[in-house]
């Protein structure tokens, strides 16, 4: 990932990914979503642990 950072915010092509992604895997009751804790990976699970109501845990990047 070079010249990328930890702090680089989802466009919104990507915003509107991950609301397809959280539709996708609320059919799927998960009951946690891990992510990586880079910005653009959390605001990407973000909208599915919120549908889901599950626990959102932060992976090693």
């Amino acid at each position: 990932m070079v010249g990328r950072t930890p702090d680089r915010p989802l466009r919104a092509a990507g915003a509107a990914a991950s609301e397809l992604l959280a539709r996708e895997l609320a059919a799927m009751n998960p009951t946690a979503v891990v992510s990586s804790p880079y910005r653009r990976a959390v605001e990407t699970v973000a909208p599915a642990a919120g549908r889901a109501r599950s626990r959102h845990a932060l992976g090693v990047a």
